[in-house]
């Protein structure tokens, strides 16, 4: 270099030398996976966008239930009455050791309640009970057989009380424990896409890695030295 000193030289070669990126991080270029990047950068927008929503509630009702405290949990209680149809209340008397087939379709068509927990019959009484499992309360069904009548009592909780048993599929049913399922899947390949998109970082991908394994062990960390525990 043309009016240079030997010094001014060594610290460019200095300089240029720390921009250079290191071999280890050669893979990161090549055609294999400049394609998966961009899919991967693809699906964790696709992902995250999708999942959105559904991260915030797992997130805004994970905080509620680790302050159960901070609400009321008074609900709402009630009772309805419903008088059979007439070959129903007949099929009944013959005290018959499962229900009728028309009695949990009445049921249901009143109230929409579906797949009773249990099912019980008291012949000393007269009566059939069923129990209906809710999120955040229940609803049980008496069915007196002499009268032909169905009395059904209900306790729905506060909203805040439905969806901390959302958060944790609580008598929910089974389509929302696929979404509970089907969430949890999203969620960690989102996380999955955005480790490997960091590893196309040149800049931040030492630090991401750093952040990736602090971010395990201080939960760990957090465990063996606050958290209660049995034994020694």
């Amino acid at each position: 270099m043309i009016g240079s000193t030997p010094r001014s030289q060594m610290q460019d070669l200095g300089r240029r030398a720390k921009r250079k990126p290191s071999a280890v991080w050669d893979w990161t270029k090549t055609a294999l996976w400049r394609r998966i990047f961009a899919w991967c950068r693809w699906l964790h927008v696709l992902i995250s966008t999708l999942a959105l929503t559904l991260l915030l509630f797992f997130c805004v009702t994970g905080i509620l239930l680790n302050h159960l405290d901070w609400f009321e949990s008074r609900g709402h209680h009630w009772r309805e009455e419903h008088s059979l149809p007439a070959k129903t209340a007949l099929a009944l008397r013959a005290m018959p050791d499962t229900p009728p087939p028309g009695l949990l379709a009445f049921i249901e068509a009143r109230t929409g309640l579906v797949e009773p927990r249990t099912i019980s019959l008291d012949r000393d009484l007269g009566e059939w009970t069923f129990d209906y499992a809710v999120p955040a309360g229940y609803a049980f069904a008496t069915v007196f057989i002499e009268d032909g009548l169905v009395e059904v009592e209900f306790q729905q909780g506060t909203v805040i009380a439905i969806l901390n048993d959302l958060h944790k599929g609580r008598h929910s049913g089974p389509v929302w424990s696929w979404v509970i399922d089907l969430s949890a899947l999203i969620i960690g390949f989102s996380a999955l896409t955005g480790l490997v998109i960091l590893f196309q970082q040149a800049k931040w991908r030492v630090t991401g890695l750093w952040l990736v394994v602090a971010g395990t062990l201080l939960p760990v960390l957090i465990y063996v030295l606050w958290v209660p525990s049995v034994g020694a």
